[in-house]
């Protein structure tokens, strides 16, 4: 039975990688031949819808291949062993994709048939949003992998404290680590898809300019709120030096109201290089904190804030959430995987783990 059992895991990670070879070559073909008829009406809107989800065929195939390709390099110790290459050949795959795409469109303009006088919205539309996606994206594959950090020095610098007595949990800046939103592959793809709808919609509805530079102003805007929504939730917390309460914004909560704790480390890979750590503290009547164990490999937290952390820790209610279907907790750490419990989240608030050591969390 244990031979069979890695055999068919084997077949199975072979298939995955087939599937998505065939699927990124197919979309690719068939999204490139779209771009050259976007401009050409009346196949112009069918032909850009076409090109969009062909775009979504690649990525999702080069997400198959690699998620089937880790999964057939599990270790003896089950340690998936993810690497830096695969992630900057994906990137540069689905980059390049991306300006052939954005190339071949603007050939479709400079062919025979096409009304240059009309100025085909939606093409000059694919072509820019996909231009400048696959830049982005190319250059994401193309930055320099940074080395492993196991640094055990803690910051020398004493904490702010405010005229309460209060100190501010971690350097200045938001909580969560910038690098989430722009190093990740997969982030690149989501935000590509609204980008596309922008040129598609004024279209599709048949929209003037006026519609068109309304639409994107509507599209920037709500960005840029959720943004600094996003950045005013993540101001760093504030802890009682004795760490008997936590203080975010302008609420402040006893530890014993802290009910849960989960860790996210950013990037997301098993493997990744200089990992940050931020640790959420949630309370039982909502709203949550977020932290810095490590930033950028490298701890973010000084002595000082690290006994408060533990004291708070220490005197807070953390277990792990309970799912309607599960009222003995006997799956939680199934049903919620990057929830910690009070023992877990003592230990990584004392060491949090550096570059290359294991997490208490499902990390990819």
């Amino acid at each position: 039975m244990s031979a069979v059992a890695p055999r068919a895991g084997e077949e199975r990670s072979a298939r995955a990688r087939i599937v998505g070879i065939a699927l990124m070559v197919a979309s690719a073909v068939v999204a490139v031949v779209a771009a050259i008829f976007v401009a050409r009406p009346p196949w112009g809107v069918p032909a850009a819808v076409v090109l969009a989800l062909g775009a979504v065929g690649v990525a999702a195939g080069l997400l198959l291949q690699r998620r089937g390709a880790a999964r057939a390099e599990v270790s003896h110790d089950g340690i998936v062993r993810w690497t830096a290459v695969r992630e900057r050949r994906a990137a540069l795959l689905y980059g390049g994709f991306l300006l052939v795409a954005s190339a071949a469109t603007g050939v479709g303009l400079l062919l025979p048939g096409v009304d240059s006088e009309l100025m085909p919205a939606h093409a000059w539309a694919m072509i820019g949003v996909l231009g400048v996606c696959g830049a982005v994206v190319l250059g994401l594959g193309l930055l320099r992998t940074p080395a492993a950090v196991t640094a055990r020095e803690r910051p020398t610098e004493e904490p702010v404290v405010d005229a309460a007595g209060w100190m501010r949990l971690g350097p200045r800046g938001p909580a969560l680590d910038p690098r989430a939103l722009t190093s990740s592959l997969f982030a690149v793809q989501l935000a590509q898809a609204p980008l596309l709808l922008v040129g598609l919609l004024p279209v599709v509805l048949d929209l003037g300019p006026s519609a068109v530079v309304a639409a994107i102003a509507v599209a920037v805007l709500t960005v840029v709120t959720v943004t600094l929504v996003v950045a005013r939730r993540a101001r760093p917390a504030w802890i009682a030096p004795d760490g008997s309460a936590i203080r975010q914004g302008s609420r402040t909560v006893p530890a014993a109201e802290v009910a849960w704790a989960s860790l996210s480390p950013m990037p997301l890979a098993p493997d990744a290089t200089a990992r940050s750590l931020a640790l959420a503290l949630g309370f039982q009547r909502r709203g949550r904190a977020t932290m810095h164990l490590r930033r950028r490999g490298r701890l973010a937290l000084s002595e000082r804030e690290t006994v408060a952390l533990l004291a708070l820790v220490e005197r807070s209610s953390i277990e792990l959430p309970h799912d309607a279907h599960d009222p003995t907790g006997r799956f939680s750490k199934s049903f919620h995987p990057n929830h910690l419990t009070k023992a877990e989240a003592l230990a990584v608030v004392a060491h949090p783990p550096g570059d290359g050591e294991a997490l208490p969390i499902a990390s990819g």
